[in-house]
């Protein structure tokens, strides 16, 4: 019986049946991405694992391969973190971190951006596992989206936003809340001028910081910066009486 196309079945065929090894790992890659996006988080850890386990020899003989031995340790880790295996996902995150803080020091300045990504994973999947170590991740990756945003505002303001998010949700987990305060108050600046230039699509975004950082100021007893909030709830308005009209 021939599987259907586009099924996890096909792709497992086309895997079993490729005599190239980057292709055979990237049906394999493929077969994870749809495993998981199925909620089938055991077999796309298995799946991604044998992907791996290939793109690790390509890079014995070619270190040419090595961002992508990164790249699949990195999904490796949010895999195996939704399948709750805790630590397998923090050794796969770890390891991802360090291989692309070594193709970013080897002058190879794209990779910073792809280190700070596997940063905030690594912060997210230590969580109250390592309270220090998923706050000196997510402090990292916050310090590292700072010149690329700087340089570049429209490709990487809204990942420096996020990045402050997840420092200052770290911050409140960890019980400082006026750091917390600080920093996301700092994200809400960061956002605000991409928020205004794309409301309808930041909104979400916008509204869960604007929300946390309401609430790291009821918990510290602080005022909330009368002209920042007064612009968004703007531009919260704009987008919902937009919302109305449509």
């Amino acid at each position: 019986m021939t599987p259907e196309p586009h099924s996890p079945e096909a792709l497992r065929a086309l895997a079993d049946a490729a005599t190239d090894r980057e292709q055979q790992a990237g049906y394999l890659h493929d077969l994870a991405a749809m495993l998981g996006a199925r909620g089938e988080t055991a077999a796309a850890v298995r799946a991604l694992s044998e992907a791996l386990g290939i793109y690790r020899e390509l890079d014995a003989a070619d270190p040419n391969y090595r961002p992508h031995v990164a790249a699949m340790l990195n999904q490796l880790a949010a895999h195996r973190h939704h399948a709750g295996d805790g630590d397998g996902a923090a050794d796969a995150a770890r390891e991802a971190v360090g291989h692309f803080r070594s193709l970013a020091g080897m002058g190879k300045p794209r990779y910073l951006n792809e280190l700070a990504m596997a940063l905030n994973n690594l912060g997210a999947i230590l969580g109250d596992r390592d309270p220090a170590g998923s706050l000196a991740a997510c402090e990292e990756a916050a310090q590292i989206y700072a010149p690329l945003a700087e340089g570049d505002p429209e490709t990487y303001t809204v990942q420096h936003a996020v990045a402050l998010h997840n420092l200052g949700d770290r911050q409140r987990a960890g019980g400082d809340p006026r750091s917390a305060f600080t920093t996301l108050e700092q994200a809400l600046r960061v956002l605000l001028p991409q928020f205004k230039t794309a409301p309808n699509a930041l909104e979400p975004r916008a509204h869960a910081l604007a929300r946390d950082y309401l609430d790291a100021a009821e918990k510290t007893q602080q005022q909330p910066n009368g002209p920042l909030t007064m612009e968004l709830v703007k531009l919260f308005n704009q987008v919902y009486e937009g919302r109305k009209d449509a």
